[in-house]
């Protein structure tokens, strides 16, 4: 087969990889709406009911914002993760996929923490999903750096660098985690400030030259 060939085909595979974990994303965050259930009230036509019904689910809308930031955040990331990618190999498909396992059970999480905001265990749980996704994802980030199979546009020093850097934040997470027995408020409070900064340093994030 020749080596044009054999581009072809690594390119077409890893197409199907990305597409393969915009469609797992995607479908978690369809999972994540199904969750916000509509009010039950006793009198339709009042606007007075709804509006407190509505006001009783503000940690189900709260829990829905930061499952919702949080699939953006990997997709973001895996999207920035991936225009640097230009080898394919069956592990690199196996590890992307263990790695999309925690985030799936975000939907749970969403139902976990709208339903009981007030038990420390929900933001725990939520900090042992956010645990396992990156440690998940720092097994790729490793399986492309030692194999070779990022672009030589890429800063190799500065992806080193980056996945370094990358092992503070499940730390962060089980630490954050543990605050919800201090208060879940703050708990949610610094979830979001994280994945808000998580998704600054992605905003301003350039693995390859133009």
């Amino acid at each position: 087969m020749q080596s044009n060939d054999l581009h072809e085909i690594n390119k077409l595979k890893l197409h199907r990889l990305i597409f393969f974990s915009d469609a797992v994303l995607a479908i978690i965050i369809t999972l994540l709406v199904i969750e916000l259930h509509l009010p039950d009230l006793a009198d339709s036509s009042s606007a007075t009911e709804m509006f407190e019904k509505l006001l009783y689910m503000v940690p189900n809308f709260g829990a829905f914002l930061i499952c919702f930031l949080t699939i953006t955040q990997a997709w973001v990331g895996l999207n920035t993760l991936f225009s640097a990618v230009v080898k394919y190999d069956n592990t690199l498909g196996l590890l992307n996929a263990f790695s999309l396992l925690p985030i799936c059970l975000l939907p749970f999480v969403a139902s976990l923490i709208g339903n009981y905001f007030d038990n420390p265990a929900s933001f725990i749980f939520l900090s042992g999903v956010s645990f396992a996704s990156s440690i998940a994802q720092s097994f790729v980030n490793r399986h492309l750096f030692k194999n070779k199979m990022l672009s030589p546009l890429v800063d190799h020093k500065y992806f080193e660098k980056l996945m370094k850097t990358a092992i503070v934040f499940p730390i962060v997470s089980l630490l954050i985690g543990l605050t919800a027995y201090l208060s879940t408020l703050l708990s949610f409070s610094l979830f979001m400030l994280a994945i808000l900064y998580s998704m600054w340093i992605l905003h301003k994030m350039k693995l390859t030259s133009d």
